[in-house]
């Protein structure tokens, strides 16, 4: 199945909806939308009950997924935004140490602080943003399984849904970015200064139209996620630390080709960048399928928000 390469409309929306710079974080908006649309199209390959809206609405996931680079970094939000996007996971494995990682990343964020006060909010927070998102769903997704609900709430129901899971698409993506799972983000430990951007955006950019969202979908469709019994935090933790063990040979590369010869920086990276983002797509269509289990109605169904609001 194809994925169409749609992501240039994408942009242009956001763009001329809210007026914003070319600034961005992450994927980049090709690798977020990919991300998100690979992701829409495993559930539908796994017939879980609603995901037709997946189907349908393929488009705005993949919109909504830049959603808090593009929208919600804004000056009078940043602050709030821009820590949930990682996770530096050396930070959190030399912090605590009371106890097993993966019992004090379930806790909830009040109760983590409490806990680790020392343990700064910088070195990220994206586990916690995540479950937050999913939280939010479940309680749409409690909704949308009343059998008496009126037309018109079912829909802004569901349109509520598509903004809230494909925002939460686009810090599941992060997660899959080696270098957002790591304290040497953007190799300043390694004298590398700049790789960050220049993996995730630069050379993404250098992939034909639908290139990635295709070999992704491909890739993605030959993973075998074991998720049965596992909760959100530890599908979570296993993301990042799969991500984590790229990270030695995306620096390698760096050394080795350099930053000049685009040709051969696509053909070094291509296969861990579709990895990664085949990753981080199936884990998103696990954690999104434990908020569908409704009916999906079609009819009529035009809601669409272009610009949605900072959800704290």
């Amino acid at each position: 199945m194809k994925i169409l390469a749609r992501l240039s409309l994408v942009f242009l929306s956001v763009g001329l909806s809210v007026g914003l710079s070319a600034d961005a974080n992450a994927w980049g908006r090709r690798g977020h939308a990919a991300v998100a649309e690979v992701a829409a199209q495993i559930l539908v390959e796994r017939k879980v009950v609603g995901a037709e809206i997946a189907k349908d609405r393929a488009f705005d996931l993949g919109y909504f997924a830049n959603v808090p680079d593009l929208i919600w970094k804004k000056p009078e939000t940043y602050k709030q935004e821009s820590t949930e996007h990682f996770m530096d996971m050396e930070i959190f494995e030399r912090a605590v140490k009371t106890m097993p990682l993966t019992k004090a990343l379930a806790m909830d964020r009040a109760e983590f602080t409490r806990t680790f006060p020392n343990l700064d909010i910088k070195a990220g927070r994206s586990f916690w943003r995540i479950r937050e998102f999913m939280t939010k769903l479940d309680l749409i997704a409690t909704e949308l399984k009343k059998s008496d609900l009126l037309k018109e709430k079912r829909l802004e129901l569901q349109n509520e849904w598509l903004i809230v899971a494909g925002s939460m698409a686009h810090y599941v993506g992060d997660l899959a970015q080696p270098l957002h799972v790591t304290e040497n983000y953007d190799g300043q430990l390694t004298n590398q200064k700049g790789i960050h951007a220049y993996f995730e955006d630069v050379v993404v950019d250098e992939f034909d139209p639908g290139e990635v969202e295709n070999a992704a979908y491909k890739k993605a469709r030959s993973l075998k996620l074991s998720a049965a019994g596992k909760t959100s935090t530890e599908l979570l933790q296993q993301l990042a630390v799969e991500s984590n063990k790229s990270i030695a040979e995306l620096l390698k590369i760096d050394k080795r080709i350099g930053r000049t010869d685009m040709k051969r920086a696509k053909a070094a990276y291509r296969a861990m960048i579709i990895d990664r983002i085949a990753a981080g797509s199936v884990y998103l269509a696990e954690l999104w399928s434990r908020s569908l289990g409704w009916k999906y109605d079609s009819e009529r169904f035009f809601n669409f928000t272009p610009a949605p609001g900072f959800i704290a």
